[in-house]
């Protein structure tokens, strides 16, 4: 496995990410773009899910893991912006030069996963250019409001006031003691999804796991990765091998 980074995909300090790669190759498969936790104040792209970064570059998955813009100096739209422009960074940059280019799937814990739900319930909003999400996973995410916003705001901060219609496959995991999130949330994501959607809808509860639990190796870990392996194969179809865009910026 080779990891290029940092790498700037805008001109804040925290606007960088790292690609991983197979070692040895120039091909690019299947991108996931993977987004970290911490409550957007705190947090990095060199902390959590490392463990399914490693397993899924080995299986020939180009990966991505990025830091976005924090509070209090920034604010929600700021977040949002983030995760869209690495995920447009990613179809532009990781994927193949030309035509279609690799397909793209979504993965983040806590305020990331909140970010990637976000993110692939928007990408058919109407608005011009919204980078796309072929999968989500997410885990141990919050998914009711941003700070401070009520019912009345715009653009919308939880995915309940987003139309599932469109949705692409979703994988949620949640534990089932978890006192950051309660696990109350994953649940009606799931209902909220399974009710307007007609793509897969995976769901996952892990008995007695608490909040973080992709931080350290452990049996749980190990099982969540197997079934987000399972996930990505069923549902995110993978692009015959195509070489990298010559003006990819993490070459060189």
């Amino acid at each position: 496995m080779v990891r290029v980074g940092p790498i700037s995909y805008g001109e804040d300090s925290r606007q960088h990410l790292d690609l991983f790669r197979p070692a040895g190759s120039e091909k690019c498969g299947p991108v996931l773009v993977c987004l970290h936790g911490g409550g957007y104040s705190s947090g990095g792209n060199r902390r959590e899910a490392r463990a399914l970064l490693h397993r899924l570059t080995a299986r020939g998955w180009t990966c991505i893991s990025a830091a976005y813009r924090l509070r209090p100096r920034f604010g929600f739209e700021d977040h949002l912006a983030d995760a869209r422009a690495v995920l447009a960074w990613a179809h532009a940059y990781a994927g193949a030069h030309g035509g279609a280019g690799a397909p793209v799937a979504m993965a983040g814990s806590s305020a990331g996963g909140h970010l990637a739900a976000l993110c692939a319930l928007t990408q058919d909003d109407g608005a011009p250019d919204r980078p796309r999400a072929d999968a989500v996973v997410s885990l141990y995410a919050w998914y009711d409001r941003y700070y401070g916003r009520g019912p009345d705001e715009t653009p919308a901060s939880t995915p309940f006031a987003l139309d599932a219609s469109k949705a692409p496959p979703f994988f949620i995991v949640h534990g089932g003691h978890d006192s950051f999130v309660p696990v109350e949330q994953a649940r009606a994501l799931r209902d909220h999804l399974r009710a307007g959607s007609r793509r897969d809808v995976w769901y996952a509860e892990l008995p007695g796991a608490q909040h973080g639990f992709d931080t350290f190796a452990s049996w749980r870990l190990q099982a969540v990765m197997d079934g987000v392996d399972g996930f990505l194969r069923h549902t995110v179809k993978r692009a015959p091998d195509r070489p990298m865009r010559p003006d990819d910026p993490t070459k060189g």
